[in-house]
């Protein structure tokens, strides 16, 4: 992370604009965890920034977890596939 600050800092000295890209919602991800990424985000000073939520697609290490987990509840990413078009992960029934 200290790395990260310092290529800020030396974009900022250099005037550069900064957009920040973060991802939630992986594997083990906390309210701690959100926290602390919102609190290192605001060392970076970035002038825009982009918070999206972790999507599962195939041949990732994050689909293959979220597969052998019984989180994926349509494999079919196409239009139509689900009621909303959406390749689904979702909680398993326990």
């Amino acid at each position: 992370m200290e790395k990260a600050r310092q290529f800020a800092k030396d974009c900022h000295d250099l005037g550069l604009v900064i957009h920040g890209d973060f991802i939630l919602g992986l594997p083990g991800e906390t309210k701690e965890s959100i926290r602390n990424t919102i609190n290192f985000a605001k060392t970076l000073d970035c002038e825009t920034i982009q918070v999206s939520i972790a999507h599962a697609y195939p041949g990732t290490e994050f689909y293959d977890f979220a597969k052998a987990n019984g989180y994926i509840t349509n494999e079919r990413m196409e239009d139509g596939a689900a009621p909303d078009g959406a390749h689904r992960i979702s909680r398993p029934a326990r």
